[in-house]
């Protein structure tokens, strides 16, 4: 059994620090290359600079039990300076007289046998676990959030602060507030969205405080108040990990995406029908609102007026690229095919697909009530039958602070 040295494991005596993996159980000695194989703790005998030469008595194929007599004991018939030289080591090998044959081990674990985990191990080296270690990974954790907040906390989330250093992009504004420096500190911690969400997030968990003065500042704080392995220990770390993880998340798809959203809604109230839709950009900002009504008694056809008024009135601001939301799960099902329509509404359902193809790029997405409360507002707005086209300059107080509460990233609670 010929085995070649690897990394890990035993230090290489050579100075080269690198260390082997694997290791070989002596018995007969008949498998193993006496001046190659890594048998000894401390590596293969061959180190650099050792010449292997047959007119210096030494063959390169030689077997391990050419120093062993009998398979019992060791014994330097050659009195080679190369075996001299690591005798004490040789004479403390043990030979394992219960095996059949040379067994090669992994030398990482107890128990001999090779796990991903020793691996990993061997490669990063011994350092410290970190003071956060157990507010990023504990059971039940998601790995993805644990993965992304970890790379958070080492300050490795390629910002455009980062990028910029590196020379990829020219403007470092945060995608989120668009006011400072997206640097990781600010992202999660100073800008006025993430502020809004981690308020939220430390009341939901029964903190009522606004976050610390900085990122370092809060992750402390964290490891001494979200601890524990109890259920609320861990749903306090949940919400923490996962936080960090939308919030990259949202970053992201105003980075990459930068496609406008249409939040559509429908209602129905004593027989009559309302729907409203609100287009915004990617910072949150409104396009366009609009609200109807028309005589209706069926909610789910309110629901696809409102996304064809919001397809409409996106045609009219040139938007190529837009993303419907709407909070009727059956109306998305519909235009995506996957609920068969009514014969009531496949005319709308009809004109939707035909304005769906008239864009480079419309996806459709389900949302909860609970986020979608300004086209829900604009849903039960008129109880007329009429269009209102609104004036963004001069639209109702109350979608006003909506719209606001949304682009901050407020928190809704869901009923």
């Amino acid at each position: 059994m010929h085995s070649t040295p690897s990394t890990g494991g035993d230090k290489d005596p050579s100075g080269s620090g690198s260390p082997h993996c694997t290791r070989t159980l002596i018995h007969p000695g008949k498998e193993t290359l006496l001046w190659y194989d890594p048998w000894l703790i401390n590596g293969p005998i061959a180190q650099s600079g050792l010449l292997i030469a047959d007119a210096l008595g030494r063959h390169a194929f030689e077997r391990v039990e050419h120093i062993l007599l009998d398979g019992q004991r060791w014994v330097n018939r050659t009195h080679d300076p190369a075996l001299d030289d690591r005798w004490e080591e040789i004479q403390a090998t043990k030979i394992h007289s219960r095996i059949q044959e040379d067994l090669v081990v992994w030398a990482p674990t107890s128990s001999g046998k090779f796990s991903l985990k020793s691996a990993w191990d061997v490669v990063r080296g011994g350092c410290e676990r970190k003071e956060w270690y157990n507010l990023v990974w504990f059971p039940h954790s998601q790995p993805r959030f644990s993965f992304v907040c970890w790379v958070a906390l080492w300050g490795r989330l390629p910002t455009r602060s980062l990028l910029a250093r590196w020379g990829t992009v020219i403007d470092p504004t945060c995608y989120l507030c668009g006011n400072a420096v997206e640097t990781t500190d600010h992202l999660l911690f100073e800008c006025d969205f993430s502020s809004a969400v981690w308020r939220e997030v430390l009341s939901l968990n029964g903190f009522n405080r606004n976050p610390l003065g900085t990122w370092k500042d809060v992750v402390e704080w964290l490891v001494s108040h979200f601890n524990g392995g109890s259920l609320l220990g861990s749903v306090r770390k949940f919400s923490f990990i996962s936080s960090v993880y939308r919030l990259w998340q949202e970053r992201n798809a105003r980075a990459h995406l930068k496609r406008p959203t249409i939040n559509c809604d429908g209602s129905v109230k004593g027989g009559f029908g309302g729907y409203g839709a609100i287009g915004r950009n990617y910072r949150g900002e409104p396009v366009f609102a609009l609200a109807g009504g028309i005589q209706e008694s069926d909610v789910v056809c309110m629901e696809l007026h409102a996304i064809r008024s919001g397809l409409q009135r996106a045609r009219v601001f040139n938007l190529s690229q837009v993303q419907v939301r709407s909070d009727s799960q059956v109306a998305i099902q519909m235009v995506v095919g996957t609920y068969k329509v009514p014969c009531g509404v496949l005319w709308l359902v009809e004109e939707i697909c035909e304005l769906r193809d008239s864009f480079r790029s419309c996806t459709f997405i389900h949302h909860v009530r609970e986020i979608n409360c300004c086209a829900d507002y604009l849903a039960g707005y008129t109880s007329v039958a009429q269009i209102i086209h609104f004036d963004l300059h001069n639209l109702p107080l109350i979608l006003s602070e909506m719209i606001q509460n949304d682009a901050k990233g407020k928190v809704y609670s869901r009923m």
